[in-house]
C-alpha cells in the first residue's frame, strides 16, 4: 500500500467537506420541492445512491488522514523506515489452543490444514508481522540485520546455552540480558559466560558491550511495527523497575529500553505449543536465514534452503511459513496469552535460521520486587563475572 501524501489527504478532506455542504444545500432544496411535488421512487433511489457515494468519500478521506497520522508518528518515534502492510483479521480459537498446548507436531500434520498461512514474497501484519525480503532491503537494513545476527553467532560461543526451557524439543537456545540467580546468596544477574567466555574474559567483556545496540535495534523494529504496543512495554518495564538488556542494574534511564532479556535460537530449533512465563503483554522478535560460517544473512540466491519450518499461533489458527520467506521476519505476538510454537524444519548444510524473542521475564520481575524490599542477595552482573575471572573492564 503506498503512503498517502499530505496534499492528497487535505484534498480528500476538502472534497468530503464540500460534499457535506452540497448535500445540506441539496437537502434543503428537496424539502422545498417536496411541498410542491413528491419525490418519485427513482428520485429516492438516486438520492440514496448519492448519499452512499458521499459517505464512501468521507470514509475514504478519514482513512487516508489516519494513515498519514500513523506515518507521521512513526517518523518521529522510530528511526527506521516504516511500511504499510496488509492487515489480516482472524477469529480467536481457544479450543484449538487447548488442543495444541504442550504437544509436538510435524509440519505435515493435518491440524495445520486450515491455518491462515503467511509466506512467500508478500508482507503481512499478524498480531503484527513485517517481512523484509532480500529484494526489499536497503543497504542500511542489511547492515542492521547483519549486526544482530553476527552478534548472535559470536555470542553463542561466549555464553552458556539455556538448558531449562520447558517447551524446547530440539535445537539450541541462548539468552542475553538479565535472569534470576539460582545460587544461594545471589539475587539476580546477567547470563553466565561459557568456558570459552571465562577463558577469554576480556573478549567477553568487549562483546557484551554490543548488547545495548542489539536492544536499540529491536526497540526500533518494535516501535516501527507497533508504536503503541512498544510504548506500553517501555512504560511497563520502567514501572516494574526490572533491569534492561545491555545496561547495568541501576542504569534504566535510556528512553528506548523495553525488555529485560532476549533469547535467540538456531540449529533446527523446535518447541512445543506453549505459553511464555513473562509479565510483558507483548513479545517482539526477529528471525533470519544465515550462513553458519559468517553469521551474515543468506538469501535463496546464496543457496539457502529450508523445508517444513514455520511458526504458529494456535489461538488464531495462524501459521508463518519461515521456509518460504527469503529474508527477515519481524513480528510481535502475545506469548504469555496465546499458545504458540515453532515447528522445526530441515536446513541445508552450511546454513541455519536464527529466531529470537525479547520480553520481560516473570520470575525475574518477582525476584526484583523481593530484592527491592529486603535487599537480600548480591547482583551478579558482567562486572562481577569479570572480577571472578581476574579482569575488570
Amino acid at each position: 500500500m503506498s503512503n498517502p501524501s499530505r496534499s492528497d489527504s487535505i484534498s480528500e478532506s476538502q472534497e468530503a467537506r464540500s460534499d457535506e455542504v452540497e448535500y445540506s444545500s441539496s437537502d434543503a432544496e428537496s424539502d422545498t420541492e417536496f411541498e410542491v411535488q413528491p419525490l418519485t421512487s427513482k428520485d429516492r433511489k438516486l438520492a440514496l445512491w448519492k448519499e452512499k457515494k458521499r459517505q464512501n468519500r468521507r470514509e475514504h478521506a478519514y482513512k487516508r488522514q489516519k494513515e498519514q497520522r500513523v506515518q507521521e508518528a512513526l517518523s518521529v518515534i522510530g528511526e527506521g523506515s516504516s511500511k504499510h502492510v496488509a492487515v489480516i483479521k482472524l477469529q480467536r480459537r481457544p479450543e484449538l489452543a487447548r488442543e495444541m498446548e504442550g504437544k509436538r507436531f510435524d509440519h505435515t500434520d493435518p491440524i495445520f490444514d486450515d491455518f491462515k498461512r503467511i509466506g512467500g514474497k508478500g508482507s503481512g501484519t499478524v498480531v503484527v508481522l513485517d517481512e523484509d525480503t532480500d529484494e526489499d532491503m536497503t543497504q542500511e537494513d542489511l547492515d542492521t540485520f547483519n549486526y544482530v545476527f553476527t552478534y548472535f553467532r559470536k555470542d553463542q560461543r561466549l555464553h552458556l546455552p539455556v538448558k531449562n526451557n520447558h517447551a524446547m524439543i530440539k535445537g539450541q537456545m541462548t539468552a542475553i540480558g538479565w535472569r534470576v540467580c539460582m545460587e544461594t546468596g545471589q539475587a539476580v544477574g546477567t547470563y553466565a559466560p561459557s568456558p570459552a567466555g571465562k577463558k577469554h574474559i576480556e573478549a567477553w567483556l568487549e562483546h557484551r558491550k554490543g548488547a545495548i545496540e542489539v536492544h536499540r535495534i529491536y526497540a526500533n523494529s518494535f516501535c516501527n511495527l507497533a508504536p503503541n504496543m512498544y510504548r506500553s512495554q517501555v512504560q511497563q518495564r520502567a514501572k516494574l523497575g526490572v533491569p534492561a538488556l545491555g545496561v547495568d542494574y541501576e542504569n534504566n534511564n535510556l528512553p528506548f529500553l523495553f525488555c529485560s532479556n532476549l533469547a535467540y535460537t538456531h540449529n533446527d530449533f523446535e518447541n512445543l505449543g506453549h505459553l511464555d512465563n513473562d509479565v510483558s503483554t507483548f513479545t517482539h522478535g526477529m528471525g533470519g536465514n544465515v550462513d553458519k560460517a559468517t553469521g551474515r544473512l543468506a538469501s535463496f540466491e546464496d543457496g539457502f534452503r529450508m523445508e517444513g519450518a514455520f511458526f504458529y499461533v494456535a489461538d488464531y489458527g495462524l501459521l508463518i511459513e519461515y521456509d518460504k520467506i527469503d529474508g527477515v521476519v519481524e513480528q510481535v505476538w502475545q506469548g504469555s496469552k496465546h499458545v504458540y510454537g515453532t515447528v522445526g524444519g530441515k536446513v541445508k548444510e552450511g546454513f541455519t535460521r536464527y529466531g529470537s524473542s525479547a520480553q520481560i521475564n516473570q520470575r525475574l520481575t518477582a525476584k526484583v520486587a523481593k530484592y527491592q524490599v529486603d535487599g537480600e542477595g548480591i547482583i551478579v552482573d558482567d562486572q562481577e563475572y569479570a572480577a571472578r575471572y581476574g579482569k575488570r573492564s
